[in-house]
């Protein structure tokens, strides 16, 4: 009987679109099955012809060369779009501030790939269509409320990455309730329900500032207490929260879905200034100047 192969690789190897498939320094048996992943995805003959540790390294280098390409395209398209509908809409908005919200957009996303927390970026950008862009533009709003309230720029920092990982949890939940064009049944929203703390969990431990997973954590709770996961009320939800609150809630409303159209920004914005009591009048104020 031929005994299956116990593999150890000195790099993580990806898939095409980005996914984590074998960590680094991760030993294991090469089954049948995991040939046939490896082999649909490209990387079994690289893998098995492996002769040192540059091999897996160029692999990884090329694989992920790839991957942050396929990312910096869609990325620039999706910040032009946004922008481009900002700039027609809210008018007192300066060019600076626009300007400087690309700016940091494009840092977190092209030069921190060093960054351990960067490969969510990836997985966001491969999981869901929507997904992605939805994160880059609830940063960009997040930005420019930050800005307006005079956020210096370490809380501008950690205000952005909380908004473009908000979602994160997400990738762990099954792609067929995320996609699903029929109302949720309770069980399944009980199971959406769940991505912020699967979310913040995962941010925990990958060198950002404990601060971005709290926001995580609480940008679906409401002042009213209302929200979840924890209820909180009023001043028991950061600020930063509340500004990701505002931010996520506006994207979502004015964009498509595979359940619901686009509605659109001016009722959405008048919506939300009558339900102050779950969006700060303040934040929304600026959102509608």
């Amino acid at each position: 009987m031929n005994q299956e192969p116990i593999i150890t690789v000195s790099q993580d190897i990806y898939d095409d679109n980005g996914v984590l498939l074998i960590s680094k320094g991760r030993e294991f048996i090469l089954t049948n099955e995991k040939r046939k992943i490896l082999s649909k995805c490209g990387k079994l003959d690289a893998i098995l012809g492996l002769k040192d540790e540059n091999d897996i390294l160029n692999i990884e280098t090329q694989n992920e060369a790839s991957s942050f390409s396929k990312v910096r395209s869609k990325t620039l398209s999706i910040i032009e779009q946004k922008l481009y509908e900002i700039k027609h809409r809210n008018k007192s908005i300066s060019f600076d501030v626009l300007n400087k919200a690309t700016d940091i957009i494009n840092y977190f996303v092209f030069n921190c790939k060093d960054k351990e927390w960067s490969r969510f970026i990836l997985i966001l950008h491969s999981y869901v269509d929507w997904l992605y862009a939805h994160s880059i533009n609830t940063a960009i709003i997040c930005y420019i409320i930050g800005s307006e309230l005079g956020y210096n720029l370490t809380q501008l920092s950690n205000l952005c990455i909380a908004a473009l990982l908000h979602d994160i949890g997400k990738t762990l939940l099954p792609k067929d309730v995320l996609i699903k064009r029929e109302r949720l049944t309770d069980i399944e929203y009980a199971i959406i329900k769940n991505h912020s703390q699967m979310g913040s969990s995962l941010l925990q431990g990958c060198g950002l500032q404990p601060i971005v997973s709290q926001i995580v954590l609480q940008h679906h709770e409401r002042i009213d207490g209302s929200g979840y996961p924890n209820g909180l009320q009023k001043d028991e939800i950061l600020e930063e929260s509340s500004i990701l609150i505002a931010a996520e809630y506006l994207d979502t409303e004015t964009t498509f879905r595979p359940y619901k159209n686009a509605r659109p920004v001016d009722d959405v914005l008048y919506e939300m200034k009558l339900k102050d009591s779950v969006f700060p009048r303040y934040i929304v104020d600026i959102l509608d100047s």
